[in-house]
């Protein structure tokens, strides 16, 4: 592979792994973009593609304009046995096109919010209800904001990717143990590396004494650690195995042509000026369930920073 063939090597995988922070969901069009650029010559266009769609929302989808962010919703789903699947991650990317910076704003799943048409509930149950179309509304009055486009990952696909990756080397902070029903969580702490239901096992657990927020943090440190191996030239061999599994646990309402758009925008600029926070606020009890209640004027402030670039 030549220098240039590098040069888009590296940016492929900046956007592929920027993707990767929201659960393995930008990458698929951009991924399957660049791939087609370095190997154009050997391929017959015959690539998976993620699942479009627009989730039954009657609205129809406008044009991206350029001259403001471009919001972004990312959810990562959990599904239990035969229950709704709920939003176990919910994450709001912001794109300044002038700039081509790119923040990221995690809301805890416990986040206290108004559904439309169900009271006052977390966050995590609007897609339980009413899937995509409830989840954008309720953001978009909880953080009074209008959200341009979604991208939906599942956990199914999680560990496969880790997998295929041949795990993630990092540190585990502290020794972890949580079991339930459905749920088994048992890391030992130290340098390791992480195959894909231990990588799982990590970003899941929240049964300390930060819980949620806890939580996020390690999803923040995963996705450093995860660049990191992402970025291995050796990478470049499993993309057609990451664009396929993505493929199966991807739905998006962008197509081809904004997610190359967005890629290129981004395609030089460093991983690590991303600017990535949470929503401030504290924990509390409220008829004998536990909320993440935010401080409103810190959450105008995070949207006015890293949302709406004001």
């Amino acid at each position: 592979m030549g220098k240039r063939g590098r040069r888009n090597y590296k940016k492929a995988l900046t956007v592929v792994v920027t993707a990767l922070i929201a659960f393995l969901c930008v990458t698929l069009g951009t991924g399957y973009f660049w791939w087609q650029q370095i190997y154009s010559a050997d391929n017959n266009g015959d690539y998976p593609t993620p699942s479009y769609d627009n989730d039954g929302e009657e609205e129809e989808k406008k044009e991206l304009d350029k001259d403001k962010p471009t919001i972004i919703m990312v959810l990562g789903l959990d599904q239990r046995r035969n229950e709704p699947a709920r939003a176990d991650t919910v994450m709001i990317f912001s794109m300044h096109w002038e700039t081509r910076q790119l923040n990221l704003v995690s809301i805890p799943r416990d986040t206290r919010v108004q559904i439309p048409g169900r009271g006052q509930e977390k966050i995590s149950h609007a897609h339980a209800y009413g899937e995509v179309s409830l989840t954008k509304e309720t953001l978009e009055n909880f953080l009074d904001i209008e959200v341009d486009r979604y991208l939906v990952a599942n956990f199914d696909g999680f560990e496969n990717i880790v997998d295929i990756l041949g795990g993630v080397e990092m540190e585990v902070e502290k020794r972890m143990r949580y079991y339930a029903s459905d749920v088994t969580i048992d890391l030992y702490p130290g340098q390791q590396r992480l195959d894909g239901d231990k990588a799982l096992q990590y970003v899941r657990f929240r049964a300390d004494a930060k819980g949620d927020l806890g939580r996020v943090e390690r999803q923040q440190k995963f996705v450093k650690a995860f660049i990191d191996e992402a970025y291995q030239m050796r990478t470049i061999w499993k993309l057609p195995q990451l664009l396929g599994e993505l493929s199966q646990n991807v739905r998006t309402n962008m197509d081809l042509g904004e997610m190359r758009d967005f890629s290129k925008r981004i395609q030089d600029s460093e991983v690590e000026e991303i600017k990535t926070t949470t929503l401030p606020g504290y924990t509390d009890y409220i008829g004998g369930i536990s909320y993440f209640i935010a401080d409103e004027r810190e959450k105008r402030q995070v949207v006015e920073e890293y949302i709406l670039w004001e």
